[in-house]
């Protein structure tokens, strides 16, 4: 219902869900999502899982989850950004200036 309601209110909510997230919210609002896949490298992926408390082997097994049913899916996105450590100005500036053409700027 919040979503419904910040479309119905000509907002531009953002929602921050996982790749089945994104295909049932896409489906409820066919031409109306703009999805964005944010990824960074295998190494950088592995280091963040074990940094969230997973073990080794977890951060092996989450990253071949990854590699196997989510990471192919970027095609299906409108953008892909890859956040790698350091350098989240720039996957910063690549989200607003892909946001801000794809919507006009508004906020």
């Amino acid at each position: 219902a919040p979503l419904a309601d910040a479309l119905a209110a000509h907002q531009n909510p953002i929602l921050i869900v996982e790749t089945n997230g994104v295909w049932a919210v896409r489906a409820a609002y066919p031409g109306q999502v703009l999805a964005i896949f944010l990824t960074a490298p295998a190494d950088e992926l592995r280091g963040r899982y074990i940094a969230r408390g997973q073990s080794p082997h977890e951060a092996d097994e989450r990253l071949t989850i990854a590699r196997r049913t989510e990471l192919p899916q970027q095609k299906e996105y409108d953008l892909v950004v890859e956040n790698r450590t350091g350098h989240l100005a720039e996957a910063g500036a690549k989200l607003a200036n892909f946001i801000k053409a794809k919507i006009g700027g508004e906020s």
